[in-house]
């Protein structure tokens, strides 16, 4: 099967760095306005019930590193809703794709935008929704 017409959950490592290969870049001052407008379009699609906090992470969140250029955020939203159609279908609309991918574990919700079956286009969004976890402090 080509790899162009698989579905992202199907593509191996090795295919998804055949379609989108890593490139490391300068830090890009407009990272940080890319984040802002994209958290601003998320809180308008979802209410603040559902995205409880948005941030920006990775190399990309860091003045001055340099990065592979994906902007990387991400999303607290409550336990109950991990995996909530309506989550599905909403960022939909904003152009994002579900991305189901083993080995993360059964408390995240990847989305992808930014990005076609040739490549990148102009900038890359990662989203990954964690529902939060109660962390147990131990002596």
């Amino acid at each position: 099967m080509n790899v162009i017409n698989k579905k992202l959950e199907e593509l191996t490592i090795e295919e998804w760095g055949e379609l989108f290969p890593i490139e490391m870049i300068s830090y890009q001052e407009t990272w940080a306005s890319v984040f802002q407008k994209e958290k601003h379009l998320i809180e308008e699609k979802l209410s603040k019930a559902t995205a409880i906090d948005i941030q920006h992470i990775g190399s990309t969140s860091i003045s001055g590193l340099a990065s592979k250029g994906s902007i990387d955020m991400l999303i607290d939203i409550p336990s109950q809703l991990l995996f909530d159609t309506s989550i599905i279908q909403a960022m939909q609309t904003l152009d994002y794709e579900y991305c189901i991918q083993s080995g993360y574990g059964p408390n995240y919700m990847i989305f992808a935008k930014g990005f076609d079956r040739k490549g990148k286009t102009d900038f890359v969004m990662k989203i990954t929704k964690l529902a939060k976890q109660k962390i147990k402090a131990t002596r």
